[in-house]
């Protein structure tokens, strides 16, 4: 004799249990319901008895029926008497979950480079060279001493290398046989030695 219905608040009857569908053996066995999906965060538990009776406990104190959701006790009761109940249900609104991020672009390659070497051989006198290398924006790229240096520039730029000789005489050849190569790649561009405070080369 008895039969409910799980109706939204949009009207849509989610479940719907008929009339006789509960045998003695059955009172007591649990209907799970799975409503997924649903926009609706307002239910109606409508349970009717066309005996009149009610459903009730034999202890009568105790919940004849139970809502659960998730595991969670959302409404129980009984009714000693009528021919129906009716339980407005108000679950609360599960948060969406927040979209996931956008990975991070990958990084950029790095510009392609060659490997420009100033290497110096000094005279007896190494303190009193010095070097800049400089790019066509007049930007300094690199400087030293008597010791050489690596290091990687773009292809095809312009570069000017000024050497410095604080005593006039150069590298070469009062006081030894010193001198300068620059090479790109290994491939040897530029030599020299034999100046006096300066030397220019690009």
């Amino acid at each position: 004799e008895t039969s409910w219905r799980l109706v939204a608040a949009t009207g849509l009857v989610l479940v719907d249990v008929v009339e006789g569908t509960y045998g003695d053996e059955q009172a007591r066995v649990p209907v799970n319901a799975h409503v997924c999906g649903s926009t609706s965060d307002l239910y109606t538990l409508e349970i009717a008895d066309s005996h009149g009776d009610g459903i009730f406990t034999d202890h009568f104190t105790e919940p004849a029926y139970y809502v659960w959701m998730d595991g969670n006790l959302v409404a129980s009761g009984a009714f000693l008497s009528g021919y129906l109940e009716v339980v407005t249900i108000d679950l609360p609104i599960q948060p969406p979950h927040p979209p996931t991020p956008p990975s991070e672009p990958p990084s950029p390659p790095p510009p392609p480079c060659v490997n420009l070497t100033v290497s110096v051989q000094a005279d007896q006198y190494p303190d009193d060279i010095s070097w800049d290398l400089e790019n066509d924006e007049g930007h300094l790229v690199a400087v030293g001493n008597d010791q050489g240096v690596s290091t990687c520039v773009t292809p095809g730029a312009t570069f000017t290398l000024s050497m410095h000789d604080s005593y006039g005489d150069g590298l070469c050849c009062a006081w030894g046989a010193g001198g300068y190569s620059v090479s790109v790649d290994g491939v040897e561009v530029a030599v020299g030695g034999v100046f006096g405070s300066e030397d220019v080369r690009i």
